[in-house]
């Protein structure tokens, strides 16, 4: 035997599966095609001396060879009824085992059908709860078909009456116009008839033509309500598409709480963890009080007055607004066993205000009848409904509460400032320790180790709570919505993050100094045009002043105490944390526009963009609010002579500049992008809503396309197009539903890929070398050349260029990250408008012609959001010198 050059190859190079797996399958049925043979021919189908009967021929021909040989033999007549039924009984057993085969291998390759999978036909088209569907409200609000769509808004009004009648009127006088046509076609088919002499005439096709007139008829004539057959079907393919579309979106949401995370990928993709606020003024502030507080205990045993000796203790109180009404219009309760979420509780999220004094019914002058004595403290509450932020506002009470009670020797340093002032018999030590000059630089690496980071301290637990107990769940009453309310979850993105930043920025602020403190500011401004920081506090009056205002006797020596205690806070070295640059624009970037949070991005790449932009956002509107109040406050000392007068009012406008611009941005980040798939996605029910009524309308005129004499097809050439706007009504919502998540996947995996690869961007621009530059513009490390002595000149330049670029880069980033998220969006609205032409039907819907909603609305946010700035800005302009020159022209003498 002679071994081609093929087979040869095929021996050494093939694995020979094919042939293998013919041989494995194909090798067991020859026996069966034998035994089918000898069925047959116990009926007479194959004769007795047929080859396929002799059992040296098994294994040479096939189950196929065997039923067309007996097709070949068998004649189809009511003779031979036995062998028919024989052959066609032995095909269907082998169809039967063929498909039991398949189901086998079926069961073998899919896995177990999910229990919460439809099972059943209806169950595909099923509306769990429709008084509550948005699509089906949607549908009753508009077209107010009784009894169709179920849902909880009123039908059947006048409006949908007279909508109604209207529809009526419209049908009857396209049947008037179909009927006009039909005699024409009549006419014509008579013409042609004579002239051709075929009957109907050469056009006339015979079989479709007919059932086309039926057809247009019941397409027009009005059912019930007014609506005709083609209205009436318009509804059902709404009615089913939204309850297909609402079937996969509450699929889709069980299979993601199966897997325990979120529509947008896992629990702590979806938290960002900003920068913690410096917090330094809250252990400064503790410590006045705390040293008011110690040095009043002083006094009483010795020269205040009885009442002080035996009721009026000063200690921390919780002061609250009474909001479910009561006897007076605030309460007061010690913070000592008091915990911050039953505050908030009492409180009703309003603002608590930690007031260090005493409480009196004489009092009633201030909040709670609490005076506070040695100051107070404001804490805003924020969403405590959120774990995170809930643990980030604790954190904040119970540093004050803590420190109040002594805590990091804030006691004991407190009883020695008052020591070394006042002058009580058997008190005073001129040589009591007071706390070394890196005190306050413990403290700050305190805060810094207390309130910690993303993997640390308290804001990791917060995002660790945040994490585990968030409402991050689809909530029931969202499911009941269907699927036009898809969209409303994303917004939670923006919500859990704006309420986590705000918790964070939102420290404790310093709502009145000490009352001895805030008199001695008081004369000193009134005798020193604009004092020194550390010097605003000090009771060093001119000569015959040095008592008046003071309520008690000591409360002069007192006020020194304190003042010592601001002095020392303030006259400490700046720390680290609150170095500056040197350059004037890098420290109004950090101070003004809130940068930290733009930074913030930088340390979050692994969370989901939505949750980055969005804090990004909430961190330059809080920062931006400050500029306002900085706007304001330097406009109303500029309408008083100085010779500061100039430049408060330029530092005014600057502000007000700033503040319009970072308004703008973070309103656009934190509002609207979270806010784009929702905007997206309700255009796009809307939009679906609109091509539902233009299909109503346009009933009359596709049942009148039907009338064709000629062509294939029930539709004709003229009505094919109606027919597949009316899938696209049915299929449409499910599709929106589609482009949704298209949109939300598509924009994550580009930023995050945009996050890996920006910082080789920047290297290139700027010329760095890429294996030491980073996404998040680290300064160099400790050792580079940069920073040694020969590198003098080059460290020079990079401080003063390197946070420059560091900021403008940031914000382009966030531009960039801004644009992918508007072209991704778009999804939600080009998938549904272009997919029909897979199926070779590129008819245009009317939602196909509608304009970009949600890119309209940036362009008008931004123009007016310019326009605001810029009318604010000129508007406090003019208020500012309208107030100048009324002061002006009062102050002048006469």
């Amino acid at each position: 035997m002679v071994i081609s050059k093929k087979q040869a190859l095929k021996t050494v190079l093939l694995p020979g599966i094919i042939p293998r797996l013919r041989d494995f399958f194909g090798s067991g049925f020859h026996t069966l095609a034998y035994l089918i043979a000898l069925v047959y021919n116990t009926v007479r189908i194959l004769p007795n001396n047929h080859p396929y009967l002799q059992p040296e021929m098994v294994g040479k021909y096939s189950i196929r060879q065997v039923i067309a040989e007996a097709s070949n033999h068998i004649k189809l007549d009511k003779k031979n009824i036995d062998q028919i039924v024989i052959f066609f009984s032995v095909i269907t057993a082998l169809v039967i085992l063929i498909i039991q085969f398949l189901l086998l291998i079926i069961a073998m390759i899919i896995p177990k059908a999910n229990a919460q999978m439809p099972t059943k036909v209806e169950e595909f088209f099923k509306t769990t709860n429709p008084e509550e569907d948005i699509a089906y409200r949607l549908l009753d609000l508009v077209f107010g078909f009784p009894e169709f769509f179920g849902s909880k808004e009123e039908v059947g009004t006048s409006m949908h009456k007279a909508l109604h009648a209207l529809f009526e009127f419209y049908s009857m006088g396209m049947i008037v116009v179909g009927a006009i046509i039909i005699i024409y076609f009549v006419v014509s088919i008579v013409g042609e008839t004579a002239q051709s002499g075929t009957p109907f005439g050469q056009r006339f096709n015979k079989v479709w033509a007919p059932i086309r007139v039926i057809l247009f008829f019941g397409l027009l004539i009005p059912i019930s309500h007014g609506l005709n057959g083609g209205q009436h079907l318009t509804l059902i393919s709404a009615k089913l598409g939204s309850s297909l579309a609402t079937t996969g979106w509450t699929v889709f949401n069980n299979k993601i709480e199966e897997s325990n995370e979120t529509p947008t990928g896992k629990k702590e993709k979806n938290i960002a963890a900003p920068k913690p606020s410096d917090l330094q003024h809250v252990p400064a502030f503790m410590l006045l009080a705390k040293t008011c507080q110690e040095a009043y205990k002083a006094y009483v045993n010795t020269s205040f007055p009885e009442s002080w000796q035996t009721e009026n203790v000063i200690d921390a109180y919780a002061v609250y607004k009474n909001v479910e009404g009561g006897s007076t219009p605030y309460t007061a309760e010690k913070i000592d066993g008091q915990t911050f979420q039953d505050l908030t509780e009492k409180s009703k999220g309003t603002d608590i205000y930690i007031v260090f004094g005493v409480q009196d019914e004489d009092y009633s002058a201030h909040r709670g009848n609490v005076a506070p004595i040695c100051g107070e403290l404001v804490t805003h509450v924020t969403d405590v409904s959120e774990p995170g932020t809930a643990i980030i506002q604790t954190a904040y009470f119970d540093l004050i509460k803590n420190a109040w009670n002594g805590d990091r020797d804030i006691g004991k340093y407190a009883e020695n400032f008052s020591k070394r002032v006042l002058n009580i018999k058997d008190y005073r030590d001129p040589e009591a320790p007071l706390p070394p000059d890196s005190y306050r630089e413990e403290w700050i690496a305190y805060l810094k180790e207390y309130m910690g980071d993303k993997d640390s301290g308290k804001i990791s637990e917060a995002i660790k709570a945040q994490i585990e107990q968030g409402d991050w769940q689809m909530p029931k009453e969202m499911k009941d919505y269907g699927w036009a309310g898809a969209g409303i979850w994303y917004n939670k993105i923006a919500q859990q993050n704006g309420a986590f930043v705000s918790a964070i920025r939102l420290t404790p602020f310093t709502g009145r100094y000490p009352r001895v403190m805030e008199m001695c500011k008081k004369r000193k401004e009134q005798e020193d045009e604009k004092p020194n920081v550390e010097e605003r506090f000090e009771c060093s009056f001119s000569a015959g002043s040095s008592s008046a205002g003071f309520a008690l006797p000591g409360e002069r020596e007192i006020a020194l105490a304190l003042n010592h205690v601001y002095v020392y806070w303030e006259g400490n070295p700046v720390s680290a944390e609150k170095r500056k640059t040197g350059n004037p624009l890098i420290d109004t970037i950090n101070t003004v526009l809130g940068t930290d949070g733009l930074y913030a991005i930088c340390e979050n790449t692994d969370i989901h963009p939505l949750a980055q932009l969005s804090a990004v956002g909430k961190s330059m509107i809080d920062s931006s609010i400050r500029s306002l109040g900085l706007s304001g406050f330097a406009g109303v000392l500029s309408i008083f002579p100085s010779q500061f007068s100039a430049s408060l009012e330029a530092a005014s406008g600057f502000f007000g500049t700033i503040a319009s611009v970072g308004l703008l941005v973070g309103f656009i980040l934190f509002y609207v992008l979270p806010f784009m798939p929702f905007i997206y996605f309700f255009f796009a029910v809307g939009g679906w809503i609109k091509g539902i009524f233009e299909a109503m309308v346009a009933m009359p005129l596709w049942a009148l396309a039907h009338l064709r004499i000629d062509g294939e097809g029930i539709p004709g050439d003229a009505a094919i197009g109606g027919w597949f706007l009316l899938f696209e009504i049915f299929i449409r919502p499910i599709l929106i539903v589609f482009g949704l998540l298209a949109a939300i996947t598509v924009f994550a995996a580009m930023v995050k890929v945009l996050n890996e690869i920006f910082y080789l961007v920047i290297s290139n621009m700027l010329g760095n070398d890429a294996q030491s530059s980073t996404q998040c513009f680290k300064e160099p490390a400790s050792g580079d050349p940069s920073t040694t002595a020969e590198g003098d000149t080059e460290a020079l330049n990079e401080s003063f260029r390197g946070p420059v670029d560091e900021f403008f880069f940031t914000i382009l980033y966030t531009i960039i990250v801004y644009m992918i998220g508007t072209g991704c969006f778009k999804l939600i609205d080009t998938i549904p408008n272009n997919i029909l032409r897979w199926i070779n039907a590129e008819v245009p819907s009317f939602n196909d012609q509608a304009g970009d909603a949600a890119e309209g609305l940036m362009k008008y946010v931004t123009l007016g959001g310019s326009q605001f700035g810029s009318q604010l800005g000129s508007s406090l302009e003019k208020m500012g010198s309208g107030v100048k020159d009324s002061v002006q022209q009062f102050i002048q003498p006469k």
